[in-house]
């Protein structure tokens, strides 16, 4: 999010990125040699509603080294591909911020299921961590979306309230006191701590899943709502 995105836009983006409880393939990334395509926009209904895509842009491309640095962090299956291999950046990053690397795992699966190329058109939100107007590199985007999470971590030392900072912005939560009473923002909070969890191996409860399943269905009602169509 970066703090000051569009509520509206993160809509647009999760419906794109995350099916309702499934992880998708790894996809290649551009290189000096190869670029990926364009995806459609989802929405054109309203001029806040035109959706993401993927950039079409040169990214320094992963190594067999860096995908191979999950087995020296311990992160094992819970962690799907698309996030673990980017584990080489998210583990020494976080560690350094003082951040859980869950927690960061978990936000990026929000915010592009780990598509360094994902391009929120609405609010210009960036890569893996949908940083606003940020570099695509994932390097530099995560160290960007880490340094935010770190920055409302030391602001409210509450891990429901850094989420809610990192969708809607600090001012809002301390405008509310608490999480706002915005629709994604309260959604976004349930998704992130469901996969932080589900990454770090911890057995949820069936109420959990039933909770992460209703705020999925939410952001789709508020997205029809608002942009019109499916």
């Amino acid at each position: 999010m970066g703090y000051v995105r569009c509520r509206l836009s993160f809509v647009c983006l999760l419906l794109m990125l995350i099916p309702v409880d499934c992880g998708l393939g790894p996809v290649a990334l551009a290189s000096s040699r190869s670029l990926h395509p364009p995806a459609a926009p989802m929405y054109h209904h309203l001029a806040r509603c035109r959706g993401s895509t993927r950039a079409h842009v040169r990214i320094t491309a992963l190594t067999t080294a860096d995908l191979m640095v999950d087995r020296r962090v311990h992160w094992g299956s819970h962690v799907p591909i698309r996030i673990r291999r980017w584990a080489y950046l998210i583990v020494p990053d976080s560690t350094a911020a003082g951040i859980d690397p869950y927690l960061v795992a978990g936000v990026m699966r929000v915010e592009s299921n780990g598509d360094p190329l994902a391009w929120n058109l609405d609010s210009d939100a960036h890569g893996l961590m949908q940083v606003l107007h940020a570099s695509w590199e994932p390097a530099i985007n995560l160290r960007v979306g880490i340094s935010l999470l770190a920055a409302l971590q030391r602001q409210f030392s509450n891990r429901d309230l850094v989420l809610a900072g990192y969708n809607a912005g600090p001012g809002a939560v301390q405008q509310y006191g608490g999480v706002p009473p915005f629709p994604e923002t309260r959604n976004y909070v349930v998704l992130v701590e469901y996969w932080r969890d589900r990454f770090a191996g911890l057995k949820l409860p069936p109420a959990r899943i039933i909770r992460y399943h209703a705020a999925l269905a939410a952001l789709r009602a508020f997205h029809r709502r608002v942009c019109g169509g499916g």
